[in-house]
């Protein structure tokens, strides 16, 4: 008898219904399984996707913080307020400054761009009591109320704030603008809403709907929404909220669940699978009678696997996605703290890190170096040859500057072609000047940029903690003061910061101020110095000089008050208030003798040769003055240009019947070129050929020859400084034909040349008759 009996029918019903059963209870496990999964692997999505938005969020604000804090310590700031503290009125030069401070908020909007579009759509100057100051939308709505009082108490300097505007909602960045640690005003920006809904809507897809706002204390911006139905009405949406760091906003977002939009991961599925099992029975039942055959229920298995090839394909595009967004904020991260042209730490992250070497050398006991280093003639370079050429002469001095780093030190570049060195642990001022010495001598060999050849040198400004400053900010403006005086003694230098710039710097800012006062009032006066035909001892001409005694600074020496003018662009005025009434006067004068006039026109005034060219003719058709009466004169140093526009100015003013002339002959690049290429009709002997010319033959003899040349050039001679009456008895023998200085008269003012001008007339003044004796 056989061990394995043939099962009959029922038992192999019963077998076949209990596999059945067993099967249908374990799909309904895996698909549950497989559910809950799924849901666990969306709730980690959406909180990732959240975060992201809120990171990136922050990233944003912060970065906008960074620019809207570098224009709140920009230098045209700090000037406005410093006029304004001097008691410089809107109408006196102020209104100068803050227009120069507009055009500063205009280019910060225009140029600081997200993905081409404006970061700020609108930039405000607030004054400490409210009133708006600068406006880059003066027609745009209003703020009822600013959190001014909290802002200028809170601490940090920063805030943002939200507010709704004719009912839309605006979000507004405040930085407080300081001077000398004292809050001045407030810089109010409104971000662009657009940056905003476009950074919170980069991972959304039109296959799922979802709705994501960014929640302020006064009410939603809505970025996205995507539902059909309000978000909150399906209970299965996922929701999520993420706070946005260091800000009162936060990130909020419904998102539709997958198992409300695939079939194969819904309830309704698993139901649908359950009812299924009783029509398999009877199906299995009835087929067991027919043929006694097994059914294999291969479809089952065939959509079990397919939902996992489904979710396996979900997973990989959610790592896809983490791992895009991870490159994304380190690249975010990277862009926060480094200057995107050189690669340098930016002028944030230099501040950060001398304020945390500060912090370490204050508990250490240590001295943190600064080095404010400059390029010298960059913006030179940068006109002549063009940006591109400028920026990869940046790139290159950034690399150089790095070879100079040792172990802890930053360099960063601080703006333009600024840059900041920090070392942490400075052994005194004899090392700082090892490390100077050594920076200078990295910019001595030449820059090979693009088949061109340059040579940079640098100035540095160097202070000391705690020895020259408290903070980072302290360090910084008086390491620029130290820069300056660098600059000033040559460049290729560098100087540390003492107590004497502080004065220079403290004196430079209130000479400026005043300066613009009084070219603004028309307040400064122009002298004249009598020239004489040595030969008849007669007054021919005089030549006109800018003087200026200040109410608080008293008398100011043209040589400190001439060049700040030509810095600051204020030449361009003065030389026109000077040139103005000089001619009227001149004009005045002809009617008691035909005497010339002869104005000093600055080099940086022929930069602009066309304008030039203009006002002298104005001013001569305004007062009447014959153009054979003035003589316009020009130093050495702006022949050396020799370009083209120069020449055409020049004889354009020869052909009006100007004169031309050439001021302190011989202590510049003297040379017989310029004599013959340029239209000049006479020149004047530096008043330093004359003091030893008495004593020195080498001096002597240099007089003698510049006399003959330009007698063998057919040039007038008008000799500077004659103080003896030795000195004006050489130069008549040797053929010079005119000249001045204290033997005859210091300059002196209209009413008073037209003084010596009658008594010269008459006979009757000190020099008359040869008796060169002082007037």
């Amino acid at each position: 008898m056989s061990i394995f009996r043939r099962p009959n029918a029922q038992t192999a019903f019963l077998f076949g219904g209990l596999l059945l059963i067993s099967y249908l209870v374990l799909l309904l496990l895996v698909a549950h399984e497989g559910q809950t999964r799924l849901r666990g692997h969306q709730d980690n999505e959406v909180a990732l996707r959240v975060s992201n938005y809120a990171r990136d969020m922050q990233y944003f604000f912060d970065n906008s913080e960074a620019e809207l804090v570098s224009v709140a310590e920009d230098k045209a700031l700090y000037t406005f307020f410093a006029n304004r503290a001097l008691g410089m009125s809107m109408a006196y030069g102020l209104g100068a400054s803050l227009h120069t401070l507009t055009d500063l908020l205009e280019e910060c909007q225009q140029f600081y761009l997200k993905e081409g579009e404006p970061v700020f759509q609108r930039i405000i100057l607030l004054d400490l009591n409210g009133t708006i100051l600068a406006d880059t939308l003066p027609d745009g709505p209003t703020f009822a109320t600013l959190p001014l009082a909290e802002l200028y108490h809170g601490g940090t300097g920063t805030r943002l704030w939200a507010t709704r505007v004719d009912d839309q909602l605006a979000i507004m960045q405040l930085v407080t603008v300081f001077r000398n640690d004292q809050p001045q005003a407030t810089l109010l920006a409104e971000i662009n809403p657009e940056q905003i809904r476009r950074l919170l809507t980069t991972q959304e897809h039109g296959f799922q709907a979802s709705r994501l706002e960014l929640m302020t204390p006064v009410g939603p911006m809505l970025a996205w929404n995507s539902f059909k139905e309000p978000a909150s009405a399906d209970p299965d949406n996922l929701y999520e909220r993420v706070a946005v760091v260091h800000t009162p906003f936060e990130i909020r977002g419904w998102f539709e669940s997958l198992d409300n939009r695939e079939l194969f991961t819904s309830n309704w599925f698993i139901a649908a699978i359950s009812l299924l099992a009783i029509p398999v029975m009877v199906g299995f039942f009835y087929l067991l009678r027919i043929s006694n055959n097994n059914l294999v229920l291969q479809t089952k298995v065939s959509l079990s696997r397919q939902q996992q090839n489904n979710l396996s394909q979900q997973n990989r595009l959610l790592h896809q996605e983490v791992a895009k967004r991870q490159a994304s904020e380190q690249q975010l991260a990277y862009q926060a703290s480094h200057d995107i042209l050189t690669g340098l730490a930016n002028r944030l992250a230099g501040q950060r890190a001398l304020d945390s070497a500060i912090e370490q050398a204050r508990k250490a006991g240590n001295q943190v170096l600064l080095m404010f280093i400059d390029l010298d003639n960059f913006k030179h370079i940068n006109d002549t040859q063009g940006h591109h050429m400028g920026d990869q002469l940046l790139v290159h001095s950034g690399r150089r500057l790095s070879l100079a780093l040792a172990e802890g030190c930053t360099v960063a570049r601080f703006g333009g072609d600024e840059f900041l060195l920090i070392v942490p642990a400075c052994a005194g001022r004899e090392h700082a000047t090892q490390r100077a010495r050594s920076i200078l001598r990295l910019f001595d060999a030449p820059f090979h940029v693009e088949g061109e050849t340059f040579y940079v040198s640098t100035s540095i400004g160097m202070t000391l903690f705690p020895d020259d400053g408290s903070s980072a900010k302290e360090l910084i403006q008086r390491a620029d003061a130290a820069l300056y005086r660098a600059k000033e003694r040559g460049r290729n230098d560098f100087s540390f910061y003492d107590a004497e710039i502080n004065q220079e710097v403290q004196r430079r800012v209130q000479l400026d101020a005043r300066l613009r006062v009084a070219i603004e009032q028309n307040t400064l006066e122009v002298h004249y110095q009598p020239i004489l035909d040595l030969a008849r001892s007669r007054i021919i001409g005089a030549e006109a000089l800018v003087r200026w005694t200040d109410a608080l600074l008293g008398p100011v020496s043209p040589a400190e008050f001439i060049p700040l003018a030509e810095r600051n662009g204020l030449i361009h005025r003065l030389a026109e208030q000077v040139l103005s009434t000089a001619c009227a006067q001149a004009s005045r004068w002809q009617a008691i003798a035909p005497v010339t006039v002869a104005v000093n026109v600055s080099s940086a005034q022929f930069h602009h040769c066309e304008p030039l060219q203009h006002s002298i003719e104005s001013a001569l058709a305004r007062t009447g003055l014959a153009p054979q009466r003035l003589v316009v004169e020009v130093t050495e140093s702006l022949l050396l240009g020799n370009h083209k526009d120069l020449h055409s100015t020049l004889q354009g003013l020869v052909d009006m019947g100007i004169g031309l002339a050439i001021d302190d002959f011989g202590t510049g690049y003297s040379a017989l070129s310029y004599l013959q290429q340029f239209p000049f009709s006479e020149l004047k002997i530096d008043r330093s050929f004359l003091k030893k010319v008495d004593s020195d033959s080498s001096d002597r003899s240099l007089l003698e020859a510049i006399l003959a040349m330009a007698k063998a050039l057919s040039l007038n001679v008008v000799a500077e400084g004659i103080e003896s009456a030795e000195q004006a008895r050489f130069l008549r023998e040797h053929g010079c034909q005119c000249g001045q200085g204290f033997l005859y008269s210091p300059a002196v003012p209209a009413a008073e040349f037209e003084r010596l001008l009658r008594a010269d007339i008459a006979g009757l003044s000190g020099w008359a008759h040869g008796a060169e004796t002082p007037a």
